[in-house]
């Protein structure tokens, strides 16, 4: 059996969608890889923010508000011809949802336990199960009216390659006839103060695989 990636959605620091991202790489465009303050005590870090603006999650999904889930939201909007016609094609429950995530919404459990310590409770509207790792697939199934097979993977750096092995099992073992598999992480300080204590961040820009790299 061969499976194949019948499209692809993107959006990242580089730009929103696969054309303007290729795009942006070629012309090695570093624009998005910006120096910010308030993520390390005393020192700045330089971070890839994307930049474009994301869709709200529905008032019916609001327990799984959060920006990585936003974000794939934003990626799904641009493959959503393909996922419908799957569903015409296959049915709602034969198509499945793999998704690989490191931070979930732990951005905003920082966000919401500054509050908390400042005024004595959380804010308005958070909910801890925002931050579980295992909500974004939950959340993409729901926000895609899909009813196969639905959970996260998360292996740290591994996640994304993960993805794609599982839903290719998926469909070797005929528990799907296609799988909405991806990814998103968002920017939080338990990530980015992470690599700063294992000495793997610099404030310049990286040159990885060039002749002129430090």
């Amino acid at each position: 059996m061969n499976c194949y990636l019948n499209n692809l959605g993107i959006v990242n620091a580089l730009g929103v969608g696969k054309d303007r991202v290729c795009d942006a790489l070629m012309r090695g465009d570093s624009s998005g890889m910006v120096v910010e303050q308030g993520w390390r005590i005393g020192r700045g870090a330089r971070v890839g923010r994307v930049t474009a603006t994301l869709p709200v999650i529905p008032t019916s999904l609001a327990m799984f508000d959060c920006r990585a889930n936003q974000l794939l939201l934003a990626v799904a909007e641009q493959i959503l011809p393909d996922i419908e016609n799957a569903i015409r094609k296959f049915g709602s429950e034969r198509i499945g949802v793999v998704i690989g995530t490191s931070t979930s919404g732990i951005g905003e459990g920082e966000a919401a336990i500054a509050t908390r310590e400042r005024d004595g409770e959380f804010p308005a509207g958070f909910d801890y199960s925002q931050q579980e790792i295992g909500r974004s697939a939950e959340f993409l199934a729901a926000a895609l009216a899909l009813r196969g097979p639905a959970y996260v993977v998360s292996t740290a750096c591994t996640s994304g390659a993960k993805v794609l092995a599982s839903a290719r099992n998926l469909l070797l073992a005929d528990l799907c006839d296609a799988v909405v598999v991806g990814g998103a992480d968002s920017l939080c300080r338990m990530t980015v103060n992470g690599f700063s204590a294992l000495e793997l961040t610099t404030e310049a820009l990286c040159n990885p695989m060039s002749r002129n790299r430090g």
